[in-house]
């Protein structure tokens, strides 16, 4: 997979995986645009967590792809119809994320101790009878101790919350690829 081209090691990691009735072909161009807006519960998460860059004068975070690299996330790579990879640093356990946008060039040695560095990937997998497994994987790396504590701190009550949020993605994919 890409992913391990970008994020070999990591202390963190969650996978979800849904089946999909449509090929590969008409799920993958749904997964590269990333356009959440119908799933409500990534929306109030969303503007949730825009609040603190709201108060400091940056844009809001978004639904879609687009807005997402306009707050800092970067396309590492992309296999069309097999994987799609993306990535951002941040000190995410703080309520404005410290996110720092990277290039795709400068990822894989990037490190600053400060930051975590999150791999977001969703690879597509041809299934009989003109079906796909759509399965998204996070990984997320700390180097410094400080970092990790930090990071642990808030995993722990923000596990599950993410979980969902990824889910939440799979199920909105998988209802306008079945359309």
């Amino acid at each position: 997979m890409l992913i391990d081209d970008y994020l070999p090691e990591y202390q963190f990691q969650a996978s979800y995986a849904t089946e999909i009735d449509a090929p590969v072909e008409r799920v993958y161009p749904i997964v590269r645009k990333l356009d959440l807006r119908k799933a409500y519960l990534l929306r109030v998460l969303f503007w949730l967590r825009s609040i603190p860059g709201k108060l400091a004068g940056r844009n809001p975070l978004g639904p879609t792809l687009a807005d997402l690299e306009r707050a800092g996330l970067t396309v590492l790579e992309e296999a069309p119809s097999k994987e799609l990879v993306t990535g951002f640093a941040g000190k995410i356990w703080t309520p404005a994320g410290g996110v720092r946008k990277i290039n795709a060039t400068d990822f894989r040695d990037f490190n600053d101790p400060e930051l975590a560095k999150i791999v977001w990937s969703f690879s597509l997998e041809p299934l009989q009878g003109n079906r796909t497994r759509l399965t998204t994987h996070t990984r997320i790396q700390c180097d410094d101790p400080e970092s990790l504590k930090k990071f642990r701190r808030y995993a722990s009550y923000m596990r599950s919350i993410s979980g969902m949020t990824r889910k939440s993605a799979l199920r909105c994919i998988k209802r306008e690829a079945e359309a």
